[in-house]
């Protein structure tokens, strides 16, 4: 995705094919300025950060709970 010539963080290269193939030409800059957002695509990728994350805590819980109770016995 590209504003004003300069490529966001986001995406580095408007020409990024999707998953399934499709090209990404929803996402390239408008002209004046206006750019088009994937909303499905953000929330997929917000979705799978949430669950890895949530993932990874509740298994850091269950890791020391574990050390604890190994301590304990």
């Amino acid at each position: 995705m590209r504003v004003r010539g300069k490529p966001t963080p986001m995406n580095q290269n408007p020409e990024k094919t999707r998953e399934s193939g499709e090209a990404a030409a929803d996402n390239q800059a408008m002209p004046g300025g206006v750019i088009r957002v994937d909303e499905e695509m953000i929330r997929s990728h917000l979705d799978k950060v949430v669950v890895s994350t949530v993932e990874q805590t509740l298994n850091a819980l269950l890791d020391a709970e574990a050390a604890l109770l190994c301590k304990a016995g």
